[in-house]
């Protein structure tokens, strides 16, 4: 079932080139960013975002994805469906190919309910179901993200230390439309369901984290607990389904870093477990398409 989906307009126009690897993010940018002075050089770093995460994963799906220009730093709306855990656990061990997949199902129980709430149902994006073979109704865009490039250094080679990498802000939200974010953050009129990040959200080793409360431990582990990969946000101010700020700025990081260069790393593990197939990195080529529409359902806002 496909919840609350709302349809805004935009002007666009957009470039096409033959993509490289078997998964494909098209591309569609805005009217704003089409009529910025620096829309080329904005253009070019959104484009350096995907080559990089298309460069990750051979997933044979194409993922349509429109850029616009907004407030705060970053942004991402995402359409949404509700699937059955048990639905979600079979298509995910169909799916396993890593070494990081294998230890991340072995901790998943063989049962009708999540491990994490307790409900028969989850959420997840539609990019996250095509990576899984899991069928859905047509979602003409995946996600719509925002990026608030008036505050954004557009490359990595000339750096504004007052400003944040677009890339990297770029990827932050890419990585929310193809699956990574908590149910912990659903706004208001969504049943609140978890999401496929949560089941690798723990405390301790074998014990689960799910909670919003400020003082809780919450870190990324593919082994049950035993290995912590990285903390979880658990400030109400950012999104949970993000990382914790720490001496190494990352991708997912909940918070950006002014002048820093984040790292992407254990966001690739992620996106691995929760259903994508890892690829050898080479270099790759985009797909743009131009549409006329925007799609809205699961809206993130990054401070």
């Amino acid at each position: 079932m496909l919840t609350r989906l709302f349809v805004k307009g935009f002007i666009t126009f957009a470039v096409f080139a033959i993509p490289a690897h078997t998964m494909t993010i098209i591309a569609t940018f805005s009217g704003s960013v089409m009529s910025d002075p620096n829309s080329a050089a904005i253009q070019a770093g959104i484009l350096a975002a995907i080559g990089q995460i298309q460069s990750q994963f051979s997933d044979p799906i194409s993922v349509p994805i429109t850029f616009d220009e907004g407030g705060g730093l970053g942004s991402s709306s995402t359409s949404i469906f509700q699937v059955s855990y048990s639905t979600y656990l079979t298509a995910l061990a169909a799916d396993a190919k890593s070494a990081d997949d294998a230890a991340a199902i072995a901790q998943l129980p063989t049962q009708l309910t999540s491990p994490v709430d307790g409900n028969t149902n989850m959420w997840l994006t539609t990019a996250n179901l095509d990576a899984l073979g899991i069928s859905h109704s047509p979602v003409p865009v995946y996600g719509t993200i925002t990026l608030n490039t008036s505050i954004m250094n557009f490359d990595r080679t000339t750096i504004d230390t007052s400003k944040y990498d677009l890339q990297g802000v770029a990827m932050h939200e890419i990585d929310e439309v193809l699956g990574l974010g908590s149910g912990l953050n659903l706004p208001d009129g969504f049943p609140r369901l978890s999401r496929p990040q949560d089941l690798f959200r723990y405390s301790a080793p074998g014990v689960r984290s799910y909670t919003t409360s400020a003082g809780a431990t919450a870190y990324f582990s593919i082994d049950g607990g035993t290995t912590n990969l990285v903390a979880f946000n658990q400030s109400a101010s950012g999104d949970y389904g993000d990382w914790a700020s720490s001496a190494v700025p990352k991708v997912q990081d909940a918070f950006g870093t002014s002048g820093a260069i984040p790292t992407y790393g254990v966001e690739i593990r992620n996106l691995d477990v929760i259903g994508y197939d890892l690829e050898t990195p080479e270099p790759g080529t985009l797909l743009l398409a131009a549409a006329g529409f925007g799609l809205l359902c699961l809206q993130r806002r990054r401070a």
